[in-house]
């Protein structure tokens, strides 16, 4: 048995109004109150970014583009390549290898060809249906390797 109660024969529209408004003020008060300090931490550190911005001297910023360089040089493939997360986005260089691997998705599987010819011998290669979806397959697995090792050559 189905009930179906039509609200506006009960209530006008501002009076319907002035409870969703009520509601939300209810809930964004509740939500901050809970979530007060998350909150404001994350403006002092923009406040925070802001003035240090300002006061920084040309010498100064010239260091910290010396220091990030100095920094960027020592980082590990996981880093460069690092796939990214739920909490956090992919690298700039991850983004660059799997576009690099689109752009030469018709000399990767050429490659792949040429290898499993030389390992398997022309017989098997024969055999073996090179479809879309088994080479996107093994274009899926390099680009999985070259995100744990590195950029190396094929």
């Amino acid at each position: 048995m189905e009930l179906t109660i039509n609200v506006s024969d009960y209530m006008s529209d501002d009076e319907i109004r002035d409870i969703i408004r009520d509601e939300i003020k209810y809930n964004i008060k509740n939500w901050a109150d809970n979530d007060a300090e998350r909150i404001l931490t994350n403006m002092s550190y923009k406040m925070a970014i802001g003035f240090i911005d300002k006061l920084l001297t040309e010498e100064q910023k010239s260091k910290i583009q010396i220091k990030t360089t100095e920094i960027i040089d020592k980082l590990s493939e996981y880093v460069v390549f690092y796939r990214g997360s739920s909490y956090d986005k992919e690298s700039a260089g991850y983004a660059i290898m799997e576009k690099a691997c689109r752009d030469f998705e018709p000399e990767i599987r050429n490659k792949v060809k040429e290898i499993i010819d030389k390992k398997a011998g022309r017989e098997i290669v024969k055999k073996i249906a090179f479809d879309d979806r088994m080479m996107n397959g093994i274009i899926d697995k390099i680009a999985e390797v070259l995100t744990e090792y590195g950029n190396r050559t094929i």
